[in-house]
Parts: C-alpha cells; structure tokens; sequence
C-alpha cells in the first residue's frame, strides 16, 4: 500500500428494483436495521404507525433471510482467505479481523476508507511502498489504466485472472 491506497470495508451489497425497473444496490445491514427501527418505534409508542403498513406489506422475509446469511458468509469468507494467505502464520487473528472488517458501528458506509496505518492497526500486514517506488510506479500506471478503461467502457469493476478477463 502507499499513501494514495485504501481498503473498503466488507459491506456485501443488495439488489433490489425500483417501481420503474433501475437496479439499487443497498447494503444488506440496512435491509436489517430498517426492520429493527420499525420494530423499536412499535415498542416505544405502543402501536404501529401507519405510515409504516406499505413497508411491511412489501416485507420480503427471504430477502431478511438472504441479508443475514450475506452477513455472515461475508465474514466466514474473509477470514477463510485471511487464514488460507495473509495470516496463515497466525490464523487465530483471522476471526478478529474479519470481524472488524464487517463492523458497521466502526464503518458506518461501504466508502469509508481503509488507509495503510488503520490496516495495519486492524492486524493485516501491508508493505507500505513510498510513491516514487519503482513497484509504486507501476502499480499506479495500471490502476489508472483500469480506470480510463472502466470510465469509457462504462463497466463498474473488471476482474482478472491468469486466464481471463471479465467486465462488469
């Protein structure tokens, strides 16, 4: 990492449709945490308030279903890779860590940022590269690459693999 890098949180996100047919990305965590300050305004004020009966109406419970399992396969996945890779010397931070990571009292947005110090404090290990680094050098020249490339093709993220290249 370098003074220009960032790490996001594990935040999996939710597709869901508008009335009019536009895809929405929305967190998982909110889906569960809207339905949780329904039910303490219900406990507060002793009934429900009606503005709230469309939203229920509406309530998908697979869908509560389907955010609380992305919750956790989330957290199960970042610490299966930590373990599997960058922790595999000491597997027991694993858990804390990806914990952390999926924390939304600590990172209340999926565009917090992650700088090289906080990764570091949280328990990964990062190799701090200055930017006239000669590996830096050529790490921004690809990022920036991708992101002329995803800027025209219109593609949100492009994966890579050793076979392969895909667009999304």
């Amino acid at each position: 990492m370098s003074s220009t890098s960032e790490l996001g949180p594990i935040d999996p996100q939710v597709t869901t449709f508008a009335a009019d047919g536009r895809p929405l990305q929305r967190p998982a965590r909110s889906f569960l945490d809207g339905l949780e300050q329904i039910k303490r305004s219900v406990v507060g004020e002793g009934d429900l308030n009606p503005a709230y009966y469309p939203l229920l109406h509406q309530l998908d419970p697979a869908l509560l279903d389907f955010c609380e399992k992305a919750i956790r396969r989330s957290e199960q996945f970042a610490e299966k890779w930590l373990v599997k890779f960058m922790l595999r010397e000491d597997p027991g931070q694993a858990g804390r860590i990806a914990k952390r990571l999926t924390d939304v009292e600590q990172y209340r947005s999926h565009g917090m940022v992650i700088d090289w110090r906080e990764a570091e404090d949280i328990g990964l290990r990062v190799s701090f590269l200055v930017t006239d680094d000669p590996l830096w050098q050529q790490l921004w020249s690809l990022f920036l690459a991708y992101q002329i490339e995803c800027v025209q093709q219109n593609f949100a993220k492009i994966f890579e693999t050793r076979k392969v290249s895909l667009s999304w």
